[in-house]
This record gives structure tokens, C-alpha cells and sequence, in this order.
């Protein structure tokens, strides 16, 4: 409840969400300035968002945590952070690598015209006429037949990539 108020007031960054999942837990500053979620994997305490902090507390938050993790005999990780907190982890000397880059999609405004978009909007058409469409609902209300052909098909996509899948996302 307590890191839910803080990502509410302060914001957690564009994955902010992730921070709720269950198997997370939850750490603040002692002045309650910054809050964040974060997953024990191994020797690992990896932050999964943004922390909950305003952008004049991100570095205290930061070496903070980093404090509280080296105690607890883990190494502090910050994973899918924007600019600001990286900025504030480049201050106190951490190393950063790109794993990769997240793109926010305006979905109402999404069109696939022009030249560019005509493999796209070939694939759709196929798909149209071979009966597939897409359904917006939840885990919860899916029904057991569908859960198990969207387990089926995430089986079988993990299986072709030469890294394991990240667990947490």
C-alpha cells in the first residue's frame, strides 16, 4: 500500500505498474523521499522501474537502496529506468548498458498507411480472411481453452531464442 501511494504521488515512470506485481518487495528511504519494487534473483536485488522518488531525490534513493541491497549481501540493478534516474546512477559512478529501447505506441492515432505499412496491412488482410482476430481482455476472463493456446504459443516462442526468458516481464 505504501509503494502504491508513492508511485500515486510521485510517479514510478512509464513502468511504474510492474512495481505491484506479486513476487516483488518493496523498499523506501528512511525519510520516505523515494520508495521502489524490486526482485531478489540470486545475488540480484533488480529495481524494476523508475523508483517512486521526486528527481531532487532520485540520488539519495538510489544510494540508499544500493546500501540496503549491499547489506543484504545482493548488488543493486536498475533495470528499464529513463533518463533521469540513469543520470542520477551515472552521478554515483554505476555503469549503464542498453539493453534495449521502449517505444510508447499512441494507439487511437496508430494508422499503417503509405508504402512502408504495406507488409503490415498485407499480413492483417491474410489474417482477416483466415478467421483471426484480436481480443482485448484479461488473464482472468480469459476462458481455460484460451489460456492454454496463449501458454502454448509463449512455450514455443521462448523455446526459439537463444536467452531465457526474463521472468519478472
Amino acid at each position: 500500500d505504501h509503494y502504491r501511494a508513492a508511485v500515486r504521488e510521485r510517479g514510478a515512470g512509464s513502468l511504474g505498474w510492474i512495481g505491484t506485481w506479486e513476487g516483488n518487495e518493496w523498499w523506501s528511504t528512511a525519510a520516505s523521499a523515494g520508495s521502489l519494487a524490486f526482485r531478489r534473483d540470486g545475488d540480484f536485488a533488480i529495481v524494476v522501474s523508475d523508483p517512486a522518488a521526486r528527481e531532487e531525490d532520485l540520488e539519495r534513493t538510489i544510494r540508499e537502496f544500493a546500501g540496503f541491497a549491499t547489506r543484504h549481501g545482493m548488488v543493486p540493478v536498475l533495470y528499464s529506468v529513463h533518463e533521469p534516474v540513469a543520470a542520477a546512477s551515472d552521478r554515483l559512478g554505476w555503469t549503464r548498458v542498453l539493453i534495449a529501447e521502449e517505444t510508447v505506441l499512441d494507439l487511437p492515432f496508430l494508422a499503417f498507411t503509405g508504402k512502408k505499412f504495406q507488409d503490415i496491412r498485407t499480413a492483417l488482410n491474410q489474417g482477416t480472411k483466415q478467421g483471426i482476430s484480436t481480443r482485448w481482455t484479461t488473464w482472468a476472463e480469459m476462458p481455460i481453452g484460451l489460456r492454454e493456446q496463449v501458454n502454448a504459443i509463449s512455450e514455443e516462442w521462448v523455446a526459439d531464442k537463444a536467452l531465457p526468458e526474463m521472468g519478472f516481464t
